[in-house]
């Protein structure tokens, strides 16, 4: 493997990239790369957002076998398909409670996945998280529908 990596700002955006060439001695050789900013408003809004490729995975979700779900489920792929968006907004309603949402967004079978997030702190070193999960897509896509949908909740205390 090769690869590279940047990181630094833009007109006070927080920006990265990464590439790497994987040389495999069996099978395809491939690249994956990934593209990033991060930014906080004045209003303490915090944005993120990623594009991520990779070249080793399938075209199209007409294309996904048993196997590129296996390679996907073990962690051998990061993802099912060949490119991804991912956005994620933060914002502190009061001091102790903050409001987020992930979009997560495969962008060659065009399914999406929304996770809304709360997080609220308790006492000093308790908080409270809820996650929720909700797929958009066809039958068969990285974030189909038909996975169904679902939240957690998660009390983590420090000491």
């Amino acid at each position: 493997m090769i690869g590279c990596d940047l990181v630094g700002q833009l007109l006070g955006l927080g920006v990265w990239a990464e590439a790497a060439y994987n040389e495999m001695e069996s099978g395809d050789d491939f690249w994956e790369g990934v593209a990033g900013f991060d930014y906080t408003f004045r209003s303490e809004l915090y944005v993120l957002g990623e594009v991520y490729y990779n070249s080793g995975v399938p075209e199209s979700s007409e294309d996904y076998t048993l196997a590129d779900w296996m390679r996907y489920f073990t962690g051998e792929n990061k993802t099912l398909g060949r490119s991804q968006a991912y956005l994620f907004l933060q914002y502190p309603v009061t001091d102790l409670v903050s409001l987020g949402s992930s979009i997560i967004g495969c962008i060659n079978d065009e399914s999406v996945a929304l996770v809304p997030q709360l997080y609220y702190s308790l006492f000093q070193d308790v908080e409270l998280t809820a996650y929720g999960n909700f797929y958009v897509g066809d039958e068969g896509t990285m974030y189909s529908k038909d996975l169904g949908n679902g939240g957690l909740i998660r009390l983590r205390v420090y000491f």
